[in-house]
């Protein structure tokens, strides 16, 4: 009966912790909640300036297709007319 009155006794300390660390508990985990959703918004916002950099960069390898086309069509132009005029 000593046995089941000191595990009871264990029980209600515990108990008694718990109840006085949940306040604390609780603070911590929106704290941490919190910082999930700061991250999560940093996340976007990167995401979003990646997907913009994405399009200016296709744009700009477009442009330097198209302005390396042209330099092949005046190269090409070039040595015509210096052939015929030689």
């Amino acid at each position: 009966m000593k046995l089941l009155s000191n595990y009871l006794n264990h029980l209600e300390l515990d108990l008694r912790e718990a109840i006085l660390a949940k306040p604390k508990v609780d603070e911590l985990f929106e704290i941490r909640q919190l910082a999930y959703q700061k991250a999560e918004r940093a996340y976007c916002v990167a995401k979003e300036e990646l997907r913009d950099i994405s399009a200016v960069q296709a744009k700009l390898n477009q442009r330097i297709g198209e302005l390396q086309s042209e330099r092949f069509q005046f190269d090409e132009e070039w040595d015509d007319w210096k052939t015929r005029h030689q």
